[in-house]
């Protein structure tokens, strides 16, 4: 079974009037951009702001008297939307809106901040001038998003499913990660692994069962593809509720009954958002909303299920 038709890609580059090089390119250098937007709004988030916060960056943010409290705790809650506006840019949960948010913070950080603080103007390390490399990514990503449509995303689909499942298996290690920090129970290696293969292997059960199920109805490898694309929006619910572990780690606060029930809340919240996207999509499969949720429930969160009473017996 072929993953690009030839006939549809060559209509599709016939109507765009593109060369197949071009788009390929073109959606390379989208996908740099945006990425290296995403990692470093993620970084610049988690880094100085949420792990080690540091008494100048206190100072200044003070300074600027823009945080309308305590700056101490501003900082942190500031870290917590960049982190997220970089793993929306990651997931390319929309591209152009999340770029524009992008641009218009560093414009903001590149032009007002060195009134309050000039010394970011001549700083060794490029506190400012760094910015206008991110403005290009920024302005790169608004501008192709919206071309780097059809004929990219035929052209380029296997490295799609790539990216989107190196994505939600890092995803899935980060968020068993934070569990790790919260529960002396489990070593970091012991949170992830009961993540990742909890999770892996109900989405290997679920993709078989379909095929038993429905086989000769459903096209498998978009079945996948459709399963790839919508795990990224459970991915970035879990993220979030990395951060929210990481965040009482860090400022020392306890791990008891309030935390484990919001990460069940979480991880609930992730499940229906992702069975809605899943019921949806699959219904251009011609998959009934009943025999879809029945895909849903039985074999991915039933195998998920037993799986993570197996795993938190099995792992140490």
């Amino acid at each position: 079974m072929k993953i690009v038709d030839s006939n549809i890609l060559k209509k599709s580059l016939a109507d765009e009037g593109r060369a197949p090089d071009l788009v390929l390119l073109l959606w390379i250098i989208y996908m740099v951009c945006k990425t290296a937007l995403g990692i470093v709004w993620i970084w610049e988030g988690l880094v100085p702001k949420i792990l080690f916060p540091s008494v100048e960056e206190i100072e200044m943010v003070a300074r600027t008297r823009l945080a309308w409290w305590d700056p101490a705790s501003f900082i942190p809650f500031l870290g917590v939307w960049e982190v997220a506006l970089g793993l929306l840019l990651l997931m390319g949960i929309r591209p152009r809106i999340m770029a524009s948010l992008s641009l218009g913070l560093l414009l903001f950080f590149t032009l007002v901040l060195p009134f309050y603080e000039p010394s970011l103007l001549y700083h060794p390390y490029g506190a400012i001038t760094k910015n206008l490399g991110l403005l290009s990514c920024s302005f790169v990503v608004i501008l192709l998003a919206p071309h780097v449509s059809k004929s990219a995303n035929i052209l380029t689909k296997p490295l799609s499913l790539l990216f989107l499942g190196i994505l939600a298996f890092a995803g899935s290690a980060i968020y068993g990660t934070s569990l790790s920090l919260l529960f002396p129970r489990w070593s970091v290696s012991s949170g992830s692994l009961w993540i990742i293969l909890s999770a892996g292997i109900g989405w290997f059960v679920l993709w078989g069962g379909t095929f038993l199920l429905h086989g000769k109805k459903v096209n498998m490898i978009s079945f996948i593809a459709v399963s790839l694309a919508v795990m990224r929006y459970g991915i970035v619910v879990l993220l979030f509720a990395s951060l929210v572990n990481l965040f009482f780690y860090s400022w020392g606060l306890e791990s008891g009954l309030t935390l484990i029930i919001l990460n069940i809340l979480m991880v609930v919240i992730s499940n229906i958002i992702m069975g809605y996207v899943f019921v949806q999509k699959l219904k251009e499969q011609s998959l009934t909303v009943k025999q879809s949720l029945l895909l849903w429930m039985v074999f991915l969160n039933g195998a998920g299920a037993v799986l993570f009473t197996i795993f938190w017996r099995v792992l140490p």
